[in-house]
């Protein structure tokens, strides 16, 4: 998919998954979550992009409900909304990244570091954020 969806993110980053390819499962996402998608890519990752000073990369975005199902994600997950991604960069660690993320991005919904699987996840909401920082997780 070569849906741009800012300056530096790209459909294609938000809708990969080996899960999805290896049991056949169909994960493209509707209009209205290409729109979320687009409006988390603009308020969150580009802003945390420049203060990196390099690429953010998505693990894990868009989910579509079965393949949500199929990784056991959970059933209400913002992934499946295209309101949340798992990210990272090579640019700095994880734990400063769930940092920035608080530091630098005005607006997002939830935020938590994923020590075990080496991830943020963070959401953003059209309209009503919460700013909510959940327990890190370690497994």
């Amino acid at each position: 998919m070569t849906v741009q969806l800012s300056q530096h993110f790209h459909l294609s980053e938000f809708v990969r998954s080996d899960t999805a390819a290896r049991m056949g499962i169909y994960n493209v996402p509707p209009p209205e979550v290409i729109r979320r998608l687009h409006m988390l890519a603009l308020r969150v990752l580009e802003p945390l992009r420049r203060a990196v000073g390099g690429p953010i990369y998505v693990s894990s975005g868009y989910r579509s409900l079965a393949l949500n199902r199929e990784i056991g994600g959970a059933p209400l997950s913002q992934h499946t909304r295209g309101e949340a991604a798992d990210i990272w960069s090579r640019a700095v660690d994880i734990v400063d990244l769930h940092s920035l993320v608080q530091a630098v991005v005005p607006e997002w919904d939830q935020l938590y570091l994923h020590r075990g699987k080496g991830f943020v996840h963070v959401s953003y909401r059209v309209g009503n954020n919460r700013r909510q920082v959940l327990p890190d997780k370690e497994t």
